[in-house]
């Protein structure tokens, strides 16, 4: 055994030095016998000063390889197929990944992988779902939870909470999915963590959490977030036998936590950007958007503008030398640009969520956070401008000194968004893609359709990551105002933040009067849908332009209640309600033998997403909504025991994305809410 490990070492060691120069050689040896006489290992606390914890020098060795070495492969954030697809593959996005995710070899899976001597999860995530099969009796679905070992996180008050709503459902595939589908995201997709646990001081720790989405090793602010607020009840309310502040409690805290201060690196990076690979720290082999071309090819690359620090405007495999000193971001690297307006959003709901489910802000006096708040609504802000705003600072940059329409301090003082993108075409963002599909880019040479100034933020894509077909996205604009409210309380009497806490809830106020004044509008009467009335548009333009439809990734008009901006009674929301879950009134809802659900245009017609149905049950307590939403979920699975990004409603083995985290918590949550407004449900065969 000894002489196996010391030949692993030196192997290691050749790996980290074959390509370095004399210098790079002297500093990874150095490294190595630090590490080899000491059990020690630096963290990085909130003040910046240095802690030691355990390590091993195989371990020093590998960091120092993996931060040389290139993408190992590449993963797309498109639809994955489980069968092959039916007749024509008439949308981009279906043609892209025609099979399961690769699965790495055990030499790939060992390239990866590290030392485990604390509860931090590390190396490159495995996890294979269960193989689809569709005549799988319903009573029969599999336990697609790795085995314990296996697991990315265990938490003691989840499979707590496993436990009591096991005893409660008495339908055996949806007790199946309970089981398999409320613990995945910490089962599977808790990529790396550095929870700090031997610093007792919350305020002084920086812990971090880098979640994956699923069968792409990326972490999206949406998904990430959603993927950890399903837990956060118990911390609120922690299972019997436990109680806040002990060890199982503080673990799933400091998870939470870590994933506050690992958005905030993201937003560092680049606030414009939707998803990020790993930190350098991470043990995760890097990946490149297969939706990306190579920079380096005839076809081109992603051209977005402004850049992101030290980077060309387009993404490369892994993160440049001069990236890793951006300051704050430990190696973060832009897995994709495009700018959503509910990526921030989430940024910001997931440090609300953690302070409204226990009371604690131990981050509000984070200088990594402070600095990335500070960007975000300042990147928020700039959105708000008119698109003839957004021309006029892109013609008059960098020939002036401040273009017209920049955010301004308080103080009159430059902000880091404006010393850094005040330069750059006025920090106007556009994005252009090499693509067949017109989801995928924006019009008028990357500056999307234009947009009047009403006091609304643009987003030039949505949270399926397609791009918008008007620039003001209503569900991200309101959940955006909900979490501008929540902030500004969330800063109360932090004197560091006064001048954000004041601009935030200003700005809440702004959103929500657009939002009256310009996507509240009046529908006919629609026979056997709905009555006359106002209802919320999906998109408009300022000008008066309006697109009526809903799209099943949240935000949505549907999950307006869940996000906190409107009572599910309200007569408005109701009508819209109505006319979100009908074909005659939306055109992404479908309805066909296998199910119905609100779809979207990311997968194409015919693709009801779970995720819609989800969202149903948590946005009512009518008993008969949610009976029908539950025997959709449950016939949905394709005998995996897994929930799915979409469900084809013609086919029940052709379905998306085997191994999609966010709407299998989303499902926990729902069944969770059916617990607490209609027990009888759970107690039912179906």
């Amino acid at each position: 055994m000894r002489l196996a490990l010391a030949s692993v070492n030196a192997f290691l060691l050749l790996l980290v030095t074959w390509s370095l120069s004399e210098a790079k050689q002297q500093l990874v040896l150095r490294k190595i016998a630090r590490a080899k006489s000491s059990s020690q290992h630096q963290y990085i606390l909130a003040d910046g000063s240095a802690h030691t914890a355990s390590s091993a020098a195989v371990q020093a060795a590998h960091e120092l390889h993996m931060s040389q070495i290139p993408n190992s492969h590449a993963l797309g954030h498109t639809k994955v197929h489980q069968m092959p697809p039916s007749p024509a593959a008439h949308n981009e996005k279906k043609s892209k990944m025609p099979h399961a995710p690769p699965t790495r070899s055990a030499a790939q899976r060992a390239a990866v992988s590290c030392i485990k001597t604390t509860e931090d999860a590390c190396g490159d995530p495995d996890y294979t779902p269960p193989t689809p099969n569709p005549s799988t009796p319903l009573d029969q679905l599999p336990d697609a939870r790795p085995p314990a070992k296996q697991r990315r996180f265990v938490s003691a008050l989840v499979e707590a909470e496993i436990k009591r709503l096991d005893a409660l459902i008495t339908d055996p595939a949806l007790n199946r999915i309970w089981k398999n589908a409320y613990p995945n995201t910490l089962d599977t997709t808790v990529g790396w963590t550095d929870l700090q646990l031997d610093i007792t001081d919350h305020t002084k720790a920086f812990p971090r959490s880098y979640i994956i989405t699923g069968d792409i090793e990326a972490s999206w602010f949406r998904d990430s977030t959603n993927q950890l607020v399903t837990y956060l009840p118990l911390l609120q309310n922690p299972p019997q036998g436990y109680k806040a502040g002990d060890k199982e409690w503080t673990k799933l805290y400091r998870l939470a936590l870590g994933l506050v201060y690992q958005q905030s690196q993201f937003v560092i990076t680049d606030p414009y950007a939707n998803a990020f690979g790993p930190p350098a720290n991470a043990n995760i082999a890097h990946q490149k958007n297969s939706a990306v071309s190579d920079p380096n090819s005839n076809g081109g690359a992603d051209w977005f503008y402004p850049s992101a620090p030290d980077n060309a405007g387009y993404y490369t495999p892994k993160p440049t030398a001069s990236q890793r000193n951006v300051t704050g971001n430990d190696g973060v690297y832009l897995w994709e640009s495009k700018w959503e307006v509910d990526s921030l959003v989430n940024f910001l709901h997931l440090p609300i969520a953690l302070y409204n489910a226990t009371g604690r802000r131990d981050f509000v006096n984070n200088p990594t956070w402070q600095r990335a708040v500070r960007l975000a609504v300042d990147t928020l802000r700039s959105q708000q401008r008119s698109s003839l705003e957004d021309h006029e600072a892109n013609r008059a940059a960098p020939n002036v000194a401040h273009p017209p329409g920049l955010v301004t301090r308080a103080d009159g003082k430059q902000g880091e968004w404006q010393k850094r993108y005040g330069a750059l075409g006025g920090g106007a963002y556009r994005f252009q893609r090499d693509t067949r599909s017109s989801t995928e880019t924006k019009q008028d040479a990357g500056f999307g359709e234009p947009a009047s100034r009403v006091g609304l933020v643009k987003s030039a894509f949505r949270p399926s990551d397609d791009s918008t077909t008007l620039p003001f996205l209503i569900p991200a604009n309101a959940y955006l105002a909900v979490s501008l409210q929540g902030i500004a309380h969330v800063l109360r009497g932090v004197d560091s933040m006064q001048d954000v806490a004041c601009n935030v809830a200003a700005f809440a106020t702004e959103i929500r009067d657009a939002i009256s004044a310009h996507a509240v509008v009046p529908k006919k009467a629609i026979a056997g849908v709905h009555d006359a009335g106002d209802v919320y548009a999906y998109e408009v333009d300022g000008y008066g332009s309006t697109y009526l439809m809903d799209d099943a990734n949240v935000p949505s008009l549907l999950s307006l209640p869940l996000l906190g901006y409107v009572a599910a009674d309200d007569a408005t929301y109701q009508r819209t309600r109505r006319m979100v879950f009908s074909s005659k009134t939306n055109k992404w809802f479908f309805d066909g033998p296998v199910g119905s659900g609100i779809g979207s245009p990311h997968v194409g017609f015919y693709y009801a997403w779970p995720m819609s149905r989800a969202v149903q049950i948590l946005t009512t307590a009518d008993k008969t909504e949610q009976k029908d939403a539950l025997q959709f979920l449950r016939s949905t699975t394709a005998g995996t025991g897994l929930i799915h990004e979409s469900q084809n409603i013609h086919d029940p083995a052709d379905f998306t994305r085997p191994w999609f985290s966010w709407v299998n918590g989303l499902t926990g949550q729902a069944l969770q809410h059916v617990g607490q407004t209609n027990p009888d449900l759970l107690a039912q065969m179906y």
